[in-house]
């Protein structure tokens, strides 16, 4: 296998959801007590990106978060995987009902029908 083979096939994977662009609000938890709200950056069955001070997580810090959609709550635990320098921290859902997960997944096939029109 030649050096490029090598690195091109390191750097491949398979998203499990699709991401979407999703401007609304979702409410973030490091202690269960005290939650701080935050602005969404993207949103997929698989996780969520949203803003925050970059010092305030740090990868593998475990969060809870509620967000809405069509005025229901969605709750979820979920794990920093990464932070970025512009303030954008990424999270994986660690524990999320599978009904909840739906409607994020529909949520997310009705936002992409508004890029394709």
């Amino acid at each position: 296998m030649t050096q490029l083979n090598r690195n091109r096939t390191n750097q491949q994977y398979q998203r499990e959801f699709f991401r979407v662009p999703y401007r609304s609000v979702v409410s973030i938890s490091k202690d269960d007590e005290t939650y701080i709200n935050h602005s969404i950056i993207d949103l997929s069955g698989g996780g969520i990106a949203f803003l925050a001070h970059e010092e305030q997580f740090v990868i593998k810090d475990r969060v809870k978060g509620v967000l809405y959609i069509n005025r229901q709550p969605i709750t979820f635990y979920a794990k920093v995987v990464r932070v970025s320098n512009d303030g954008i921290i990424s999270a994986k859902y660690i524990l999320i009902n599978e009904q909840q997960r739906c409607k994020i997944i529909q949520e997310c096939m009705r936002e992409q029908l508004k890029y394709r029109k």
